[in-house]
């Protein structure tokens, strides 16, 4: 077996690192049962009882790979199979960002993306009660002198700038 690169080593290192974070960073609301499982939660929590063996594999695949790139043609249910998963892993651990971001224009963003989350919300509406939303972004909330406020833990929307400033960094 040929040793690893450095760049090899690094990646095999972060990884290592976000798998212990994920193993310690777990919730006390019953969703931690979860983070191992993302199609049961989809089964269990979303009444999901149908999904393809690749968004299996998709759903699978991301505890071993964090950075999960997926592509297909369209229409096969990649955006709402991530708006799922984002939900899925909002839920299962705690002080956690999920960000969701998509190439210009933002409407991609709005629409096909956030679109497939704002319809979750509707169709698993317990998933949401102890929730703040705002533009392009769900916060879990914790009681401060007997009032909600958001905490770290989110699912956000951000746009991939095209052209200008933004875009050059």
């Amino acid at each position: 077996m040929m040793p690893l690169t450095r760049d090899q080593q690094r990646r095999q290192q972060r990884h290592e690192d976000i798998s212990r974070l994920l193993k310690a960073n777990t919730t006390n609301d019953g969703y931690s049962k979860y983070q191992s499982d993302f199609a049961a939660f989809f089964r269990e929590q979303l009444a999901v009882n149908l999904l393809t063996d690749g968004q299996l594999q998709i759903l699978h695949g991301v505890h071993t790979y964090p950075t999960t790139v997926v592509t297909s043609a369209t229409s096969t249910g990649k955006t709402w199979l991530l708006a799922g998963l984002a939900v899925a892993i909002f839920k299962s651990f705690d002080e956690v960002g999920v960000y969701i971001a998509a190439a210009s224009p933002e409407s991609n963003l709005r629409t096909l993306s956030w679109g497939e989350i704002t319809k979750l919300m509707a169709h698993a509406p317990h998933l949401f009660t102890d929730t703040i939303s705002t533009d392009l972004t769900i916060s879990k909330t914790h009681l401060v002198r007997g009032k909600p406020k958001p905490s770290m833990s989110r699912i956000m929307g951000i746009p991939i700038p095209s052209q200008g400033r933004d875009a050059k960094m």
